[in-house]
Order: structure tokens, then sequence, then C-alpha cells
């Protein structure tokens, strides 16, 4: 409350020893109170690591600290976790030191001992400061370099896949490409996740999908590899059998679901004939809730009465068609004639039920309930069958698509539990709501997980999200459905409903 510098050297003694959290806050607030550079700087060169550590976080907090980003950059390395974890949450908020903590990050890059936690932040300081002319060089040296060690290659690709640049540096699209065209099926993973977190503010380079294409047709491949390859290409050409073939064997129930997401994304976005539409159709009956919806965008490029009657048919036949929203069939089917519109008219009733009788099915179903168990539930749970844990966390296990569902049995009943597993889109949890962002190429569904000057960061499924530029967006607004998809319980038994509901009730 004085303010006299005098009392600064005090409270560096004082700071010396290890000291409980909340006392430790008091004496570095202090510091930034009194607010006197002068008498606070010799606090970085102390011997002691914690007198450095208070001295940094309290020149960057205060007016006119006068921090540089050499001082961060020398401790970036320090043996004392604290102070080290310190220096890489100050230079993180700075993203114009890049140039100048280049050498630091190189140094660290190349440190034989490098703990998992350790890499972790690293990635996250280059992403960080990948605008930066000297770390965008320093990644892309690291990534190409075929003499360095694997984990060390494979961070630089992880922080350029983190970096989301407004534009992709040419350098980079010569490296992803390159490491599309590896060897190593790790390293032409992590190519290419940093090409499907690529922005460009020009027309999108051709040599990108042509390594994805050729990677996607490498029969030799594992299947994973081969269709994030795929999924990572925008707009998909034609497809042969063989390709056909392959994407088709990927939408079987035991498959995991990111391989049968990326699958449907792609078979939706293909110019499929109309006698490879009905092959797809055959599958249309078998898919399962998570990908069924995708699948449909398929039939968009045809107006074929037979393909149209085909889906009408196969859709009928689906135990995932409660998946699927009314309006969007009603527009589909319009377009293959009147004859097809006639024949989906049974269906689109069936999916317009009322509050009533969603009231009656769930009344039923909550009496149809078997007696749970919560092992075999929990097996349910992340089984294909059910994919719940492509979603939902439990503990540090599962995805993060939908809540966390870890406490989920203290504040759900069971007929809570279960009218979330058969009608998703009745009660949406707050801050993972659906919204639909419209622009000119049409429109995507999802929850917003980035909003910010520049673009829209949209959650559209496991794994699954797009970036949408600003300036080609026309309205946001939100939407009635809920990311998770209806039918789970028309792919489960009644066992393993109930013991699926056991879990979650257990789950406390």
């Amino acid at each position: 409350r004085m303010g006299d510098p005098v009392a600064t050297a005090h409270l560096f003694t004082a700071l010396e020893k290890p000291t409980d959290r909340i006392l430790e806050h008091s004496l570095i607030y202090a510091l930034i109170e009194i607010a006197d550079a002068k008498s606070t700087l010799p606090g970085l060169t102390s011997k002691n690591p914690h007198v450095r550590r208070a001295a940094m976080i309290a020149l960057d907090q205060m007016e006119g600290g006068g921090l540089g980003p050499q001082s961060v950059a020398v401790e970036l390395a320090a043996a004392y976790e604290p102070l080290r974890d310190a220096a890489a949450w100050i230079a993180t908020r700075h993203a114009n030191w890049g140039d100048a903590l280049a050498g630091a990050l190189k140094e660290r890059l190349g440190s034989p001992t490098l703990s998992p936690e350790s890499s972790t932040q690293l990635t996250q300081q280059l992403a960080k400061f990948a605008n930066a002319p000297a770390i965008q060089s320093l990644l892309t040296t690291t990534a190409t370099d075929k003499s360095a060690a694997i984990d060390r290659r494979r961070l630089a690709f992880a922080a350029m896949a983190q970096a989301n640049l407004k534009d992709a540096p040419s350098t980079w699209i010569e490296t992803l490409c390159g490491g599309v065209e590896s060897d190593d099926d790790r390293i032409m993973g992590d190519a290419v996740a940093g090409i499907r977190h690529l922005t460009f503010k020009k027309d999108r380079p051709a040599q990108i999908d042509a390594a994805l294409l050729k990677l996607g047709a490498r029969d030799e491949s594992p299947a994973p590899l081969r269709l994030a390859a795929l999924a990572a290409v925008p707009v998909f050409p034609s497809v042969d059998t063989a390709a056909l073939k392959f994407l088709l064997s990927q939408l079987g129930s035991e498959q995991p679901p990111a391989q049968r997401l990326d699958a449907a994304t792609i078979l939706g976005r293909a110019n499929l004939s109309d006698e490879q539409l009905n092959s797809l159709t055959a599958s249309i009956k078998f898919a399962s809730p998570l990908e069924i919806g995708r699948l449909l965008g398929a039939y968009d490029k045809t107006t074929s009465r037979a393909v149209g009657l085909g889906l009408v048919a196969a859709l009928n036949e689906s135990k995932s068609v409660a998946a699927l929203r009314a309006d969007q069939l009603q527009a589909r089917f319009s377009k293959f004639g009147p004859e097809v519109a006639k024949a989906a008219e049974p269906l689109l009733t069936r999916l317009n039920p009322d509050a009533a009788a969603q009231k009656e099915r769930l009344d039923h179903l909550v009496a149809a309930l078997l007696q749970g168990d919560s092992a075999r539930g929990r097996i349910v749970f992340n089984s294909t069958k059910a994919s719940c844990s492509a979603c939902h966390a439990i503990g540090y296990v599962g995805g993060n698509v939908g809540p966390d569902l870890t406490s989920v049995g203290k504040i759900r009943s069971e007929r809570d539990l279960l009218e979330s597993v058969v009608y998703p889109s009745a009660t949406i949890v707050q801050s993972f709501e659906p919204m639909i962002v419209e622009t000119a190429d049409g429109e995507q569904s999802g929850i917003i997980r980035g909003n910010d000057a520049e673009e829209i960061l949209l959650l559209t499924g496991p794994n699954q999200q797009v970036r949408i530029p600003k300036s080609k967006v026309k309205e946001i607004r939100p939407g009635k459905v809920s990311v998770m998809p209806e039918g789970l319980d028309q792919q489960l038994s009644a066992q393993e409903l109930s013991d699926l509901l056991a879990f979650l009730k257990a789950c406390k």
C-alpha cells in the first residue's frame, strides 16, 4: 500500500524458500503493486529459482515492467519445473516474440531428454509463435530432417497442425505434401492431420489433393490413414470400383467411430453414378445414427426415380432413421419427383412424432427396462456399436463433443438418462447447443468452439471440425437438433440399453 521500492528486496527474501500458494501470490502481487521495475529487475538474475520466477511474473504484469523475450527464453529450459512453466505461460502471451525465442525453442527441440509433458508444452509454444518466420523455418527444417529423431519430426508436424495460421506458408505446403508421401505411417498420419488444419487465403494448391488421393489409393496403407487422407480432400472426384468397395467396407458397425465417420464424409461428398448409389443404398439400411446423415449427401447429385425409390425403401428398413430430420428428407425426396415424394410420406410422418407420442414411447421403454449391470454397461459405452466414448468423456477417457459424463449419475434420474439417449434434442446441456452457420456454399451445423474476428471453429462430430472464414458467413442461428443423433436405442438390445443406463447411473 505504501508503494515503497525498499520493500522489494525484503519480498524477494521472503520468496527464496517455498511457501504456500496464497502467501506466494500475495508476495508477487505486492511486487506488481509497487511497480518499480528498477528494483525488480535484479530478481531475474538471482541464483534462486523461486525469486527468478516471481520477478519474471511481476515484471510481465506491472505497467512498464520492460520484461524482454531473452529473459524469458533462458528459463524455458530451466531445471525447476514451476519456473519453466511460468516462462512458457508468459511466452505464449506474447505472440510477437517468436523470432526472438526461436533460438531457445530450437535448443529445447534438440534436447535429448524431453519428457512427454515437456513435448506437449513445446508443441503448444511452437504453434503459438508460428506466425514468426524463424519459427516457420525451424518447423520446416525439423519436419523434413530424416536424420532427426522421429518424435522430434512428429512434434514439428503437430505444431503445424495446431498453429491455425490464416494463410499456410508455401514451405509448409511442400513439407506436408512430402510427409504424405513418406514411407513412415506415423509421419504420413501427422502430415495428413496438418493438412486438415490448413487455411488458404487464395486457391487451394492442387498438389495437396493429389498427394492425399494418392495415399488414399494405397492398398498397403492402414485403413484409418487412407480414410483420413481422403477425408481431407474437400471436393471428392469420381470414385472407382476399388475405392467404393473400400469405403463401403469401412461403414460396418465393427469399425471404430472415427473410421465410419470419415468413410461417410467421403461418400457424402463423392460424385457417384446411379449404379454406385444403388450399392451405397444397400449399406444405408445398416448405417448407424452416427454416419447415416452424412451419407445422404451422395444422393444430392442425382434425380433418378429408381435411386430415389431405393433410398426410401432402405430408410424404411433402417434402425437409424430416427437420427434424420423429416424436413431434410422431404427436401431431398422432392427432387426425385412426385412418385418418390408420395412413397416417402409414411416415413416422414413417422419421423414427426408429437410430444404425446414421444412421452408414450418413453413410458414404454422405461417399463421394458431389465435389470442392468454397470460392468456390462461400461463395455457398451466404449463399444463401436454404441460409440458413446467417441463423443463423451468419463474421467480422463473419451471425446469432447458432448458433455462430460463423469458424475452424470448424481444429477440425472434413470428416466432423464433414457430420454437423453432416445431423444437427445429434447434437453440440450448448456454450452453444447447446436448452431447453424449459413454461408454462400450452404449450411454447417455443429457446436461453436472458436469464434474470433477471422473465423468460426465448428465442432461437427468426433475428431471432426470445420473452420469457416468470417467473410463467408451469411448468418448464425441456433439449431434445434443435437449433434448427438437419435436412434441409439434402436441399435441396442433391451439388455444392452438397460446395462448402459445402469453404468451411467453409477457414474457419481
